[in-house]
């Protein structure tokens, strides 16, 4: 008896709006012998409700179609559900895929999936919401809630440039307090990052030594203005450390960090981010999810 897949589409994610990059995808799982039922989103914070609709149906495993904040809408209802979840990148930056290994051509991505091999990783939390990636406040939040304001239809790599140039011209200091595994860390910060994974931005690395099976999550702080943010993001751009030891007579550099639960209080004005989509306000308790889910890889 064939296997049983519910595929959910986000169809304003970058190539999910081709017909023939659907087709292909439907092609490949289906002549691997995976029955498919297609599923399509038409906004944030639905697949669970979507996905509610066919409980009473019978699927094996959910299969996510679109971009990271779509991947980890359907990765979190899996994870409830205690059902194997598989990727097919269709995003921008496609960081999950990058981070798991998957292949970045739908097709391909679509017979890893019915391939059905099984890995275990965790997750993180924030306020009930479960990801992949990371969470953050602060500046990369601000290009977050940039991006979606204006956002119709796909977002491309020109919309992320311009919401982050405009960021560094506008974006005001926050001033970002945390405690990770309740000791205090410097207060102050420009941005915070948690990550549960190496591959930030699809492109970047900040937390180098991540791995999203290792129960931990890893934590960056970013101290400065905005030029030292900048020099920060060249050197994750070109998979250089960052400069992580403080220089105290300016208050730039930053922090790195593992803990298994971090809580920022404040301030409630600094914007939030979890995934790629815009997040719940501070105060925010992050904490890890060790083997919160069953993903299929090659």
């Amino acid at each position: 008896m064939s296997r049983k897949a519910l595929f959910i589409i986000n169809p304003v994610s970058g190539r999910a709006a081709h017909g023939l990059t659907r087709a292909r995808c439907l092609e490949a799982m289906t002549e691997a012998g995976l029955s498919v039922e297609v599923i399509e989103t038409t906004g944030p914070a639905q697949v669970a409700r979507l996905v509610a609709d066919y409980q009473g149906a019978d699927f094996d495993l959910l299969v996510a179609g679109g971009g990271d904040g779509t991947i980890r809408e359907v990765a979190e209802t899996a994870s409830w559900l205690e059902v194997p979840f598989g990727i097919v990148p269709l995003g921008t930056s496609n960081s999950v895929a990058r981070e798991l290994g998957l292949p970045l051509d739908p097709a391909e991505a679509a017979r890893t999936v019915a391939a059905g091999h099984e890995r275990t990783i965790d997750m993180g939390e924030a306020g009930g919401a479960r990801f992949l990636l990371c969470w953050s406040a602060g500046f990369d939040a601000e290009v977050v809630r940039r991006v979606h304001r204006g956002r119709e239809g796909g977002i491309s790599k020109l919309a992320y440039a311009a919401a982050t140039a405009a960021a560094l011209v506008t974006c005001p200091r926050p001033g970002i307090e945390a405690m990770a595994d309740g000791l205090p860390l410097p207060a102050g910060a420009f941005q915070i990052v948690v990550a549960n994974a190496r591959v930030y931005g699809g492109y970047f690395r900040l937390a180098r030594e991540a791995a999203v099976d290792d129960g931990m999550l890893d934590v960056c702080l970013f101290y400065g203005g905005r030029l030292s943010l900048l020099r920060q993001a060249l050197r994750a751009f070109r998979k250089l450390p960052l400069l992580v030891r403080p220089e105290r007579h300016r208050g730039a550099g930053a922090i790195t960090l593992r803990a298994r639960e971090v809580f920022v209080p404040g301030p409630p004005s600094a914007p939030t981010q979890i995934d790629g989509d815009i997040a719940a306000g501070l105060p925010q308790r992050i904490r890890v999810l060790p083997r919160a889910l069953r993903v299929l890889v090659p």
